[in-house]
């Protein structure tokens, strides 16, 4: 019985194969772009996050459905949980550099309306302080990626991230958000 298989030949990963969360990614897409509003009212709430993602972004960018022509109830759990990755992702300042930009406003009152005042409160916060330095924002936004990984550097907003990310895990942000997709459960689906 050998120990240690350290030097065994590692399987060749096929070309052309895709990782399992790619697969995964695929398939939740596939099933999920085009879900009936029966089919919605009966997922779990462990998959009602994933569902309204990929089926708000069918309705975005195949169906050209404009983000102020969604329900209120549905812009705001799309919105607030989008904002909610990209900081878990990079930061308050990722938002501030992504697509988010553009719809970040929305989420100050979208948390409101979730249920969640505390973020909403360190969303404005945010807000104020890119709009104040406005300028720093304005000369490291030109689309590359030196300039994005410099705006990190004394990067105003990272207090706030502390904040953030305490009070989204003390008010479990993912469970809220769930919580007003179920409550508002027929605005969702076709």
């Amino acid at each position: 019985m050998k120990l240690f298989n350290i030097f065994k030949p590692k399987k060749k990963q096929i070309l052309g194969s895709e990782p399992p969360f790619v697969a995964e990614m695929r398939e939740n897409e596939r099933r999920f772009h085009q879900i009936s509003k029966a089919e919605f009212s009966k997922l779990e709430d462990s998959q009602l996050l994933d569902a309204m993602l990929y089926w708000v972004h069918n309705l975005r960018w195949n169906k050209m459905v404009k983000l102020e022509d969604l329900s209120e109830p549905v812009k705001n759990a799309y919105v607030c949980f989008s904002v909610y990755g990209e900081i878990m992702n990079g930061g308050l300042n990722q938002v501030f550099f992504n697509e988010t930009k553009y719809y970040v406003h929305l989420c100050v009152d979208g948390y409101e309306k979730i249920g969640a005042p505390e973020i909403s409160t360190i969303i404005k916060e945010a807000m104020d302080i890119v709009t104040n330095q406005k300028g720093r924002y304005e000369a490291l936004d030109d689309g590359t990626l030196d300039s994005f990984i410099e705006s990190y550097v004394d990067d105003p907003l990272s207090d706030l991230d502390d904040v953030f990310y305490e009070k989204s895990d003390d008010i479990d942000l993912c469970q809220v958000i769930t919580n007003y997709i179920r409550l508002n459960i027929d605005s969702f689906g076709n």
